[in-house]
């Protein structure tokens, strides 16, 4: 993993790749650096179960994410995909003649 991190770190004139195994292979010589260990010393620091943790990370990252904005084209790229996968769907649902019973068959048939 190390060669091929290098090799994505010089093809995109960074070091975010390297570092990031470099930091997993840190966690197999300390388990408290593992993503789980770090949760749990949170949790211990908060006084909290995993249920008001989880609720306190989503209210976290739901105010982050609603600070972010996305640049026009952006939005209007997936308002376009959207509406194209909603034709795909309709196109699908309208020319569909297998029952679910037969679809079901086949899918387990192989």
């Amino acid at each position: 993993m190390k060669a091929v991190a290098t090799l994505l770190d010089q093809a995109n004139f960074c070091e975010n790749y390297f570092s990031s195994v470099k930091a997993q292979i840190a966690s197999v010589y300390d388990p408290d650096l593992t993503p789980s260990a770090r949760m749990l010393a949170e949790m211990r620091e908060y006084g909290e179960g995993f249920y008001y943790y989880a609720k306190r990370m989503s209210q976290h990252h739901n105010l982050y994410y609603k600070k972010q904005s996305l640049p026009a084209e952006k939005i209007r790229f997936f308002e376009q995909l959207a509406e194209q996968s909603n034709r795909q769907q309709q196109q699908i649902e309208q020319t569909d003649r297998v029952s679910f019973d037969d679809y079901l068959a086949r899918y387990y048939a192989g």
